[in-house]
């Protein structure tokens, strides 16, 4: 089995910029530019890709595309993932 990490977001759109706003619970608030859900998914993976210095292609949206409450599978061991994202 592939090791990964499943990260919980909420997303606001229409936002002045995109961030992670702050850990509430088991979720991470996330703020984004775009209006429209598609384009927020595609700036989501773009945050996390730069934030946490990976290839898009290791980052998915495993559930809640049309959501604005989203779990991301990051292809990358669950270590590395934390020290990242304590950061921010």
């Amino acid at each position: 089995m592939k090791e990964g990490v499943i990260i919980r977001v909420k997303i606001e759109t229409g936002k002045q910029k995109n961030q992670i706003k702050t850990k509430e619970g088991n979720y991470l608030e996330v703020e984004l530019k775009p209006e429209s859900m598609q384009e927020a998914n595609l700036e989501l993976l773009n945050l996390f890709s730069n934030l946490l210095d990976v290839d898009k292609n290791k980052i998915r949206i495993r559930r809640g595309r049309d959501s604005e409450t989203k779990e991301l599978y990051l292809n990358m061991k669950a270590a590395e993932v934390e020290s990242r994202i304590d950061e921010f």
